[in-house]
């Protein structure tokens, strides 16, 4: 494999209506007698782990490893039961997973998510056994320290030197991505800020256009790394794409399929928790 994808989940990969978010407020009431526990949170790009802790330090609870433990063991089957109020791929997200299926490349994961909370979210949406392995919120509270957990589980099954790329919509995968060496491509499909992601290496709208994604994450798997990348915004529209270097054999026997709608930087967002500041990763 020459190049190693990490991916976020929450905003890259899918959008869960805010079902991480109401699991979490349901254990700290029910479970700890915290209501309110993550009113003064602000935890967009934030790792599980960080999330509850510092939720338990606001309420004046010391979070040891065993209590950090007991929320978890109560959240997933929250959480599995919240996911049923719907969430759902964003677009291009499953023909994306498809197209690189056939190409040299290792797909893992990148996400601040409890490992089982990764596992409960993506197989609720079917894909959770598409990727490998990968660095959770169990791994660490620091989203670089996790994204550096999952290179042991994931390079021996790579070439040597395969390319890290990680892919994902807030700061905090940006910097994450710079603290392991990997270079970044960010999508505005998730919960940034104006101008957060602007030091990605390649800056998407979204993951539709699938040909010409794959072929970028081709590209990058065969470039070095500079000391200080490129600042270079991707940006797939029809006049652009025609100036994109041809995919490779494999990646030209994708089925073209009609592009999904996807939001734009100046278009709204259509997740119904777009109005919220912050919004929820969950």
């Amino acid at each position: 494999m020459n190049a190693i994808l990490l991916f976020d989940i929450d905003g890259t990969l899918a959008v869960t209506q805010g079902a991480g978010t109401r699991a979490m407020g349901r254990v700290f009431r029910e479970v700890f007698g915290i209501e309110n526990a993550l009113a003064q949170v602000d935890f967009a790009g934030r790792s599980d782990s960080w999330i509850v802790a510092t939720a338990l330090r606001q309420a004046g609870r010391e979070p040891t490893p065993q209590l950090i433990a007991e929320f978890q063991d109560a959240y997933i089957p929250a959480l599995s039961e919240a996911l049923r109020g719907g969430s759902r791929l964003l677009p291009g997200v499953a023909a994306l997973l498809d197209a690189l299926a056939d190409q040299p490349v290792l797909l893992g994961l990148g996400t601040g998510n409890f490992r089982r909370a990764a596992q409960a979210k993506l197989g609720h949406l079917g894909i959770w056994e598409r990727f490998v392995d990968g660095g959770f919120g169990d791994d660490a509270a620091n989203r670089t320290e996790l994204l550096a957990a999952a290179l042991p589980r994931l390079r021996p099954l790579a070439t040597p030197d395969a390319e890290i790329i990680v892919i994902g919509d807030t700061r905090h995968d940006i910097e994450a991505a710079r603290g392991i060496g990997a270079r970044v491509v960010a999508v505005q499909t998730g919960f940034a800020r104006p101008g957060d992601l602007i030091t990605a290496d390649h800056l998407l709208p979204d993951l539709t256009h699938t040909p010409a994604v794959v072929n970028l994450l081709l590209q990058l798997a065969h470039e070095t790394p500079l000391n200080k990348p490129e600042q270079t915004r991707t940006n797939l529209n029809k006049s652009e794409r025609r100036q994109t270097p041809r995919p490779d054999r494999s990646a030209a026997r994708i089925t073209p399929q009609r592009p999904e709608q996807s939001p734009t930087p100046n278009t709204p967002s259509t997740d119904p928790c777009a109005s919220l500041n912050p919004c929820p990763p969950h």
